[in-house]
């Protein structure tokens, strides 16, 4: 399969999700990510094209950032769960350094 991400993905720990910021409550975890998107995986229904506000939270870190993302993909499984690929559009300028310092460190371990 030719991979035709730019930036290198990395799979996160359990304690790493999105909390859905309409509605406050968890939307999914995170599979892996990378400076420009994410994988993650919930219950909620999604459609690629659906535009959501989201806040990546790692607790380890104490790093919590809002994100504006963009639904690529989404696949429901037989599990009950949806995977889904979702491209970052929007993130402050520090949150996406602190997110870039913290992949170069699990990249790096």
């Amino acid at each position: 399969m030719n991979d035709k991400r730019m930036h290198p993905r990395v799979s996160m720990p359990r304690t790493v999700y999105v909390i859905n910021q309409m509605t406050n409550e968890e939307f999914a975890q995170v599979v892996n990510v990378s400076e420009s998107g994410l994988l993650l995986a919930g219950r909620q229904p999604v459609n690629a094209g659906d535009v959501l506000q989201l806040e990546l939270v790692i607790n380890e870190l104490q790093f919590k950032a809002p994100i504006g993302v963009e639904c690529v993909w989404a696949e429901p499984q037989n599990s009950g769960l949806v995977f889904g690929g979702y491209r970052i559009i929007d993130v402050a300028e520090g949150d996406l350094a602190q997110l870039q310092e913290i992949i170069q460190q699990i990249t790096a371990d």
